[in-house]
């Protein structure tokens, strides 16, 4: 072999024992060690982040709307047969006992109450006169008590006038929200005219499936559960160890109240329709029937866990996970057991220590 093969072949080698000194072939059970210098001008550099102790919480999240409690509700009633002349109040309006709702025709009844008043006086009058001309002996005593007679009859005649005539006019029978008007002007006003409930017995209804849900538990569970109106923002909890979440103004809390099941016919087939009710334990003044609400509450939480940013996790086809960490301006494919996962965070049972550095991959 010429010198100059020779000292090619040296070369040659001495490349190689370069390039398998700087790759670092290093194989242990869970991590496979890559090449990859990192350096200022590095976007993996400034985009880590790092293993931490904190507090999960996986929170759930529901839409329903504040509806009176069925059971809770009162109707403003009409008993009279005749037409709704006018409806004093609107769905939202507060009234209390014995306010006035609605009146039918009374023109009528009014003015045969003025003539059956004059002959009820008449007749009031004749029998007291007939008294007198009995104790007189100028009339019998059945001339006297037909007089009586006819004297009562008007008297009762006239106060169920003036029951009628009370009839035409409905009033509130308790406190509360005007939830619904159920019959309009020209309606004849006999039966439910205006529904009303006190927003104390409101509810939060939401429609939910009762095998999946885990909503679907014994009423009068007393589960962490946050509620909000749509019309405001709300923040997450910040350590998942308190179950009231503030919104940008208020914050509620509620718990599960009652679990209902209905039937219905839908497209031609019986289906069942599965609702759960909660209650606040305060309700605000502002908040009306018929409001979207927003209800959160904790499913799971876990404290004191070992926790590291969700973007620097991936998880292969088998469904295990790993994660890119730093070290020494190198990055190591480690496997990781997980455990309570949230949007933002993940649990870290087993594969990394506290302090350790990730890549963030998003």
């Amino acid at each position: 072999m010429s010198k100059m093969k020779k000292n090619h072949i040296i070369i040659l080698i001495i490349l190689l024992s370069l390039l398998l000194t700087s790759c670092e072939l290093y194989l242990p059970e869970k991590e496979i060690i890559y090449k990859m210098a990192l350096n200022q001008n590095d976007e993996y550099l400034i985009s880590t982040n790092e293993v931490v102790i904190g507090d999960l919480a996986v929170e759930k999240i529901k839409y329903g709307e504040f509806v009176p409690d069925e059971e809770k509700v009162s109707y403003a009633e009409g008993t009279i047969n005749s037409k709704i002349t006018d409806i004093y109040v609107r769905i939202g309006d507060h009234v209390t006992k014995g306010q006035l709702i609605a009146k039918t025709e009374s023109d009528q009844i009014s003015d045969t109450i003025f003539f059956q008043e004059i002959y009820t006086k008449q007749a009031v009058l004749r029998y007291e006169d007939a008294k007198k001309k009995f104790d007189q002996n100028l009339i019998d005593y059945y001339q006297l008590e037909l007089l009586r007679l006819i004297s009562i009859s008007k008297q009762n005649y006239l106060s169920d006038l003036y029951a009628q005539f009370e009839a035409c006019f409905i009033y509130a029978p308790t406190d509360g929200e005007v939830v619904e008007i159920i019959r309009t002007v020209g309606d004849i006003g006999i039966g439910e005219i205006a529904k009303i409930c006190d927003k104390r017995d409101g509810v939060i209804r939401i429609s939910t499936e009762k095998e999946a849900d885990e909503f679907a538990v014994n009423a009068g569970y007393a589960a962490p559960i946050i509620v909000s109106p749509d019309d405001y923002l709300f923040n997450r909890m910040k350590n998942g160890t308190a179950f009231t979440i503030e919104t940008n103004e208020q914050q509620y809390e509620g718990y599960l109240y009652r679990d209902i099941g209905t039937y219905m016919l839908l497209y031609g087939e019986e289906q069942t329709l599965n609702y759960i009710d909660i209650r606040m334990k305060k309700i605000p003044d502002d908040i009306f029937f018929g409001q979207s609400m927003t209800v959160i509450y904790t499913q799971a939480h876990v404290e004191d866990a070992m926790v590291v940013s969700a973007s620097s996790v991936y998880t292969d086809v088998d469904d295990k996970h790993y994660v890119y960490l730093v070290k020494n301006n190198r990055t190591i494919i480690r496997e990781i057991q997980t455990g309570l996962m949230t949007d933002g965070f993940v649990q870290v049972i087993d594969g990394l220590e506290v302090g350790e550095k990730v890549l963030l991959l998003r």
